[in-house]
C-alpha cells in the first residue's frame, strides 16, 4: 500500500490514480472558514483521483453539528453522477459519522 498526501494543486495526481481516498478532518469540520463551492470543487477533485471509493470522515462541525454543505452536496447538479451513502460511526471523538464512495460515488457521513 502506498500512502499519499496532498492538497489541491500540492499533488497533481492522474484521474482515478487511487483506489481508495480518504479525508479526514478538512472538509465540513472547517465549514465556517470554507465555503460550499469549496466544499463542492473539493469532492469533484476527491472523486476526479480516485477509480474506486472515497472517504469523508467527519461530516460534522468541530461543534458537533451537522454540516449545512451535506445535503447541498447530495442534490448538487454537478454531482449528480456521484452517489451518496452515510455510514454511522461509534468513533468518540465527537459525535461524528463517516462517509463513503463506492465505484464513483462519494459516502458522506452524517
Amino acid at each position: 500500500m502506498t500512502v499519499s498526501r496532498g492538497f489541491g494543486d500540492d499533488g497533481p495526481f492522474a484521474d482515478g490514480e487511487f483506489d481508495v481516498t480518504l479525508v479526514s478532518y478538512l472538509l465540513f469540520a472547517y465549514q465556517d472558514r470554507f465555503d460550499y463551492e469549496f466544499h463542492r470543487d473539493s469532492a469533484l477533485e476527491i472523486m476526479r483521483v480516485t477509480r474506486g471509493e472515497a472517504q469523508i470522515y467527519p461530516t460534522v462541525t468541530f461543534e458537533a453539528k451537522p454540516s449545512e454543505y451535506i445535503p447541498l452536496l447530495k442534490f448538487d447538479p454537478v454531482l449528480k453522477a456521484f452517489e451518496f451513502t452515510e455510514i454511522d460511526t461509534d468513533f468518540e471523538f465527537l459525535e461524528l459519522q463517516f462517509v463513503s464512495a463506492r465505484d464513483a460515488r462519494i459516502a458522506l457521513e452524517l
